[in-house]
């Protein structure tokens, strides 16, 4: 998932310039991400469990089992038990997002995202239409049967309204018609694997998911893989050991955080605890005769040799940070405080007071 539940801006970072993407990649990059998941109050969200929370996370993120993406699935495993859990493996980054803003916040506590995983929804809108764009293609080339073959499981009424949020399609036998016109005789084309990738705006998150091939077509491979993100710019925070378990156990339709960039800290300025008040707000009262007693107004501080007057709390210098493209985000630098100086001050030995 947002940060202006909590505080806005907790981490705000600087605008990336538009890049070049190849057509696989899902870029959307100069859209703003969609405002569906603003920061929801829960008192209880400390009582939850682990498996509680992910629950309440997958609610919002929630990938429809009536939509392009299902019926997809179904192409590849209508005849086999495999449960449709295309998020199985990006739940735990989103969680611990979430425990992370949960001890950020002084008082309330949310079930959230930050800002650049509320754009992991716009890359769930972006994984149906090109769920839409491939099955398509695929009932024209490469699969024997008709739509209604993989229907078994799909609520057509329901399907209708994803298609319409998430394709130019309005209705089921539309979507049928432009899937079965043009198709031919002998659908038995190869179809290769194809990725799904997407860079979030603020490039410090990149997910992808591996659409299986059919008919023999060329399956996914690390070097296939790794070229692909190259030639994406995603050369930083890159997950090698999950590219090798993507690529060697076949792990298609399933969701993953490829790449990860490094959010910048930043500096915490400097701070002064000083022992003496150096103004005072002087209140004169009379009593009722009219006198005033001048030793009440305590105007003049006595400090003697050798008294602490301030302690001194140097600035606390911040850490850039870095885009999955590799390039730096300057992270801002904390700033001295003014230290008091003048006749008869002295500094001790460590500069700290």
């Amino acid at each position: 998932m947002a940060f202006d539940f909590l505080k806005k801006n907790l981490f705000k970072k600087n605008k990336p310039q538009t890049e070049k993407t190849n057509e696989s990649v899902m870029p959307d990059q100069n859209n703003e991400p969609e405002k569906a998941f603003d920061g929801q109050h829960n008192e209880n969200v400390n009582s939850l469990t682990q498996e509680e929370r992910e629950d309440a996370i997958k609610k919002r993120l929630e990938i429809s089992s009536n939509s392009p993406l299902k019926l997809l699935w179904n192409l590849y495993n209508n005849q086999s038990e495999s449960k449709f859990d295309p998020l199985e493996y990006v739940l735990k980054p989103i969680n611990e997002t979430n425990i992370k803003l949960n001890e950020l916040s002084d008082s309330e506590e949310y079930i959230s995202f930050d800002d650049n995983q509320k754009e992991f929804i716009t890359y769930i809108k972006r994984v149906q239409t090109a769920a839409m764009k491939y099955l398509k293609q695929i009932f024209q080339n490469s699969v024997e049967g008709t739509v209604n073959d993989f229907l078994a499981d799909i609520n057509i009424s329901e399907f209708e309204s994803n298609l319409k949020e998430f394709t130019d399609y309005t209705t089921f036998d539309e979507m049928k018609y432009a899937c079965e016109k043009d198709r031919k005789s002998d659908r038995k084309a190869p179809f290769d694997s194809q990725p799904v990738m997407y860079v979030s705006k603020e490039k410090l998150h990149v997910w992808i998911m591996i659409i299986p091939p059919l008919n023999g077509g060329t399956e996914i491979d690390e070097d296939t893989l790794n070229r692909f993100l190259q030639e994406n710019s995603v050369v930083y925070g890159v997950n090698n050991s999950l590219i090798t378990a993507i690529c060697q156990k076949k792990k298609y339709m399933q969701i993953f955080e490829i790449a990860r960039g490094t959010e910048p800290v930043h500096g915490k300025d400097g701070y002064l605890i000083e022992k003496f008040e150096r103004h005072n707000n002087i209140n004169i009262r009379e009593d009722e005769n009219g006198n005033i007693n001048y030793k009440e107004l305590n105007n003049i501080k006595s400090i003697h040799r050798n008294d602490v007057i301030c302690d001194i709390f140097y600035a606390v210098d911040g850490v850039d940070g870095k885009r999955v493209d590799g390039k730096v985000i300057a992270a801002r630098q904390g700033r001295n405080p003014k230290i008091p100086n003048g006749k008869n001050i002295a500094f001790t030995e460590d500069k700290k007071q």
